[in-house]
């Protein structure tokens, strides 16, 4: 066949598809890595001390006020005298019969030592917020005891606080103060969990996006 010009024309050959090489098929063979990071919240080591901060900030009120107030119960009933200790024993053994076998000055001694420790630990810092407030809770538990306990302390119902029962009614409040610092603290220790993980998951997400870069040089 000729061309316009009268020459004949060559034939070309048709260009075969060139194959991958065998680095690229291996490449392409190796199974899928994940590449998804996960969202990190709150890893950075300033923001978790900035929380610890401020959470032992908001527990300081707190704890100041009821130390302060135990500590001073405490340090009042260290030197009681005679009359004080059997007074304040006799009043325990009507919710506590066990205490009956224990003299009043033993008693009345055993008691403020317990009060002056838990004061100084709710006043103390160092003491973690945890443990306090649990010697809090069990505290103030014994003193609902007493209350409900008491038949003089309440009306006919049981519950209501009579005249002489107002003094003691009032310490349902350290009850109160005690479950708000035991339920931010497990806030905070749950808190602490969830950034552990979030940081394993990073490591995870860093780990494979390594090994897919190192996959892809290899491949090149």
């Amino acid at each position: 066949m000729a061309g316009r010009s009268g020459t004949p024309r060559v034939p070309t050959a048709k260009k075969k598809a060139s194959k991958p090489s065998a680095s690229t098929r291996r490449f392409w063979s190796r199974p899928a890595v994940a590449t998804t990071i996960p969202v990190i919240r709150h890893c950075s080591p300033g923001y978790c001390s900035n929380v610890k901060l401020h959470r032992a900030a908001r527990h300081l009120p707190l704890r100041l006020v009821t130390g302060a107030f135990i500590l001073n119960s405490g340090l009042s009933k260290r030197s009681a005298p005679e009359d004080r200790a059997a007074a304040v024993h006799g009043f325990a053994t009507g919710a506590y019969p066990q205490l009956a076998k224990v003299s009043p000055t033993t008693f009345t001694k055993a008691l403020s030592a317990g009060e002056i420790g838990l004061g100084a630990a709710l006043l103390t810092p160092i003491v973690p917020t945890r443990i306090a407030a649990l010697g809090l809770a069990a505290f103030s538990g014994g003193l609902l005891r007493l209350y409900l306990k008491t038949p003089s302390l309440t009306k006919e119902d049981g519950i209501r606080p009579s005249e002489a029962g107002i003094s003691v009614a009032k310490d349902i409040w350290m009850a109160g103060i005690a479950a708000s610092l035991l339920i931010d603290s497990c806030k905070g220790k749950k808190r602490g969990r969830c950034h552990k993980r979030s940081q394993a998951k990073a490591a995870k997400a860093g780990l494979a996006l390594g090994a897919l870069h190192q996959a892809h040089k290899a491949a090149n």
